[in-house]
């Protein structure tokens, strides 16, 4: 028999375990430094995607290589 699944299973189980007691209460979420300028930035060129809008570049032309 191969014990990688019992080993796997083993880790699982703890991490469950271990979530229920204590992770629900204290895990935050990963940090976001990003200001509110960069995220407006990137919004603003989400919807130039959707849109369509370039911004003066040439996308018809062949990539060079």
């Amino acid at each position: 028999m191969n014990y990688c699944i019992v080993a796997f299973a083993i880790i699982i189980i703890i991490s469950t375990v271990q979530w229920f007691v204590d992770g629900r209460r204290n895990f935050t979420g990963p940090r976001t430094d990003l200001g509110l300028e960069v995220l407006e930035v990137v919004q603003s060129e989400q919807q130039d995607d959707l849109h369509g809008v370039t911004d003066g570049k040439k996308y018809d032309e062949e990539p060079r290589v």
